[in-house]
């Protein structure tokens, strides 16, 4: 149910969320292509490793924050007169995106989780960053690591 906005526009809570959400992502993608491509001296690598983590764990928390404010406040309905086939797609690409804002994010930790160099991730270089505790859970690490690092890789 919107609050004090026209049922036909999408909140100003929702529009900024969704615009710093589009930020982070197209911030983590040149950082991923940057940090995988250029050649980089080792050091400068690893720092824009850790940018990347830290916008991927930002990008994460915006993306819950707006499935709890979508279920809050409902979003404007599709057009009138839009055919069923339209919204059909533009609902169904709408959830494959929040799939990936999702989902992205949680393989790069949980990949970064599973390496045997257990590197910390230090949240743009403030804030100490848990691994995800699923050695415990995987009978082969290394290569679920692998199949991690594929998915993210292919996912972005």
């Amino acid at each position: 149910m919107a609050t004090g906005v026209s049922a036909r526009r999408y909140s100003a809570v929702a529009i900024l969320l969704h615009w710093a959400s589009a930020l982070g992502v197209l911030a983590l993608i040149g950082m991923g292509l940057t940090m995988t491509h250029a050649g980089l001296a080792p050091m400068r690598q690893f720092q824009l490793y850790q940018w990347h983590k830290s916008v991927g764990i930002k990008v994460l928390a915006l993306t819950v924050l707006r499935v709890l404010w979508r279920l809050t406040h409902r979003p404007p309905p599709h057009p009138t007169g839009m055919p069923a086939r339209e919204r059909m797609a533009a609902s169904t690409a709408h959830g494959l995106l929040y799939l990936l804002l999702v989902g992205l994010p949680l393989t790069g930790w949980a990949a970064v989780s599973l390496s045997p160099f257990n590197i910390p991730t230090v949240l743009y270089g403030l804030v100490p960053w848990p691994h995800l505790p699923l050695a415990v859970f995987v009978p082969n690490p290394a290569v679920a690591e692998g199949v991690l690092k594929l998915l993210h890789a292919y996912g972005a």
